[in-house]
């Protein structure tokens, strides 16, 4: 009896673990078109239950991008900016998140990793 509460114990933690990650922290992604590649950067921070960022692109020399709105719920991100027109939508899987970015019309891979982190 004791093993199996102790198994059902260590089940539970463990989904919450894998369904609860974290995305707050620093994020560094490549974009990659027409032969060249851009660094682009999101800091996301939580606040309670609510989530901010901003935006880097160091290749452009532009830093602090304010984000309109970012979602994150079941492990999925979108983020938005329309400041440029664009939104970014991944889903966080381990220490990366897989997505795309859009703009005006136009999709790119684009997967993140955390800092210090390949991407």
């Amino acid at each position: 009896m004791k093993k199996t509460f102790f198994f059902f114990i260590a089940f539970v933690i463990n989904a919450l673990l894998i369904n609860g990650q974290e995305i707050s922290g620093q994020w560094n992604g490549l974009i990659k078109f027409s032969g060249m590649q851009m660094h682009v950067v999101f800091h996301i921070q939580k606040d309670g239950e609510t989530y901010s960022a901003t935006f880097d692109s160091p290749d452009q020399g532009a830093m602090g991008f304010p984000c309109d709105s970012v979602l994150f719920d079941n492990n999925h991100l979108r983020i938005v900016l329309n400041t440029i027109k664009a939104h970014y939508e991944g889903d966080l899987q381990n220490d990366s998140i897989k997505g795309e970015i859009s703009q005006n019309g136009m999709k790119l891979p684009l997967n993140y990793g955390q800092e210090g982190a390949k991407s």
